[in-house]
């Protein structure tokens, strides 16, 4: 990378920052701060949800799984076809009952149902797994941008946590959904980018050739997925996956609590409809992408010009390979994108990540804020005083994450 790449990912997140400090300032009570005053439209709230769910791993590893993983291939799919089912039962039974309630954590749903004491427990359960699942996901975005961005996993990982923290303490809610709706549009542009980029280098030809037969398999109704090497069957995909999505979309304070930000039920069913009818395309690109520059790796040459492009032995880049194959997309990128397109696609990258990561810790503070704070600690303070908080709770989570993902990436290399 060269002072080109990094002016692009400079600019980009000094835009996210600028127009975060600019909404600040508009920010009255935290029904702006984590609903926005329920004046997001339905696509915003679509795109921000989407863009959530296709993460920075999605990025990369969803195109590795497809071409080098082992037992992996086009099987990546069957997931998707969980998801209209899944939206079907959330659009119909979840979302009106929460929307009508007018929440700001869902978990005050359980108090209204039940008692005060299960609403805090559920609450806290959910502070914690989320706090860590979002440690996890800092890490994994941190080793990716480490190996492209030449800089260490820690320095990675904060240099990540730390614009993201700045721009979800100022924006709230209203700059983590317009900021997904950016990354969204870049994620997408970055994955056609990259795709034309393989295919011109190895032709429709070679694909179609040289790509495994046995890794363009999308749909296995033959396992059930109870032994070993059945995982990804049909079956087992779409039922765990029902399951998985349903509780996503319809029980996860950092996905439902966009749907509370837009103004009328009518508009969070578009909202979903939007990730109904868009997210399988979206995978479908992550998908497109791992065949072509899956077949680009698999030729011996490419695989030479790429271990000579970093200085390093044919075997020994084979092993790294083998021993990582989250690695192949940063590579590909390094090695045959030119000055300017490289930031570009790693400012899509750092987006897929940040469009996990904002949402998250937005979801801790709110619910960190209503079932906790304003319930037990101080239940009559005014508008501004809960928004102060509500920021000081948010930089709380922040670096709880960012310390936590800086812990598990030590333990990590301990245990090596």
């Amino acid at each position: 990378m060269n002072w080109l790449d990094w002016l692009v990912i400079f600019l980009y997140c000094a835009v996210i920052v600028g127009v975060a400090a600019i909404i600040a300032g508009k920010q009255r009570d935290i029904h702006d701060y984590y609903l926005a005053g329920k004046k997001i439209k339905w696509w915003q709230s679509g795109m921000s949800t989407m863009a959530t769910q296709l993460s920075a791993i999605s990025f990369v590893s969803a195109p590795a799984f497809v071409a080098l993983k082992d037992n992996g291939g086009l099987k990546w799919l069957c997931y998707e076809f969980a998801v209209p089912l899944a939206l079907i039962i959330v659009m119909m039974v979840i979302i009106p009952v929460l929307h009508r309630g007018n929440y700001i954590s869902i978990y005050e749903y359980l108090e209204d149902r039940f008692d005060a004491t299960t609403r805090v427990v559920i609450s806290i359960i959910f502070q914690l797994g989320r706090g860590l699942a979002t440690a996890v996901a800092i890490l994994a975005g941190g080793l990716i941008l480490s190996t492209a961005l030449s800089i260490s996993t820690a320095a990675a990982i904060i240099v990540i946590g730390i614009i993201t923290l700045l721009y979800d303490v100022m924006g709230g809610i209203r700059i983590v959904i317009l900021s997904d709706v950016l990354q969204m549009l870049i994620i997408v542009a970055g994955l056609f980018i990259c795709t034309y980029a393989a295919i011109a280098l190895i032709g429709w030809d070679s694909i179609f050739s040289l790509f495994p037969k046995e890794r363009t398999m999308i749909l296995d109704f033959k396992h059930l997925g109870f032994r070993t090497g059945e995982d990804y069957a049909f079956w087992p995909m779409v039922i765990g996956g029902f399951f998985l999505y349903t509780s996503y979309y319809g029980c996860d304070q950092s996905q439902v609590q966009r749907e509370l930000s837009v103004a009328n039920e009518h508009a969070v069913k578009k909202s979903l409809m939007v990730n109904v009818f868009g997210r399988f395309p979206v995978v479908l690109l992550y998908c497109l992408l791992g065949v072509v520059v899956g077949t680009l790796f698999s030729e011996i040459g490419a695989l030479n010009q790429m271990a000579a492009h970093f200085g390093i032995k044919f075997s020994e880049f084979s092993q790294l390979l083998q021993r990582d194959p989250d690695r192949m997309l940063p590579i590909f990128i390094l090695t045959y994108l030119p000055h300017g397109v490289i930031g570009f696609i790693f400012v899509a990258i750092m987006a897929a990540l940040m469009s996990s990561l904002d949402s998250g810790i937005n979801s801790l503070s709110a619910t960190t804020m209503k079932d906790i704070y304003q319930k037990y600690i101080n239940a009559d303070a005014g508008r501004k005083h809960y928004v102060i908080v509500s920021r000081i709770i948010t930089v709380f989570w922040g670096l709880f994450c960012i310390a936590a993902a800086l812990l598990l990436a030590d333990i990590g290399q301990a245990t090596r």
